[in-house]
């Protein structure tokens, strides 16, 4: 997550990376944490890799 300059990875309550597996998911995490827009790059996203 970048929010300015800054950046952090978004972590679960165990310490690994926050995973979504829904979008309005994540649009939902982050209306809750105050964020009024976000972008979404997906140049990396490989259906393939989804874990459901």
């Amino acid at each position: 997550m970048r929010e300015g300059l800054d950046e952090q990875l978004l972590e679960a309550q165990r310490g690994h990376a926050r995973k979504f597996k829904r979008l309005e998911a994540l649009a939902s995490f982050l209306k809750g944490l105050g964020a009024q827009n976000f972008e979404v790059d997906l140049t990396q996203w490989d259906v393939q890799s989804l874990d459901v």
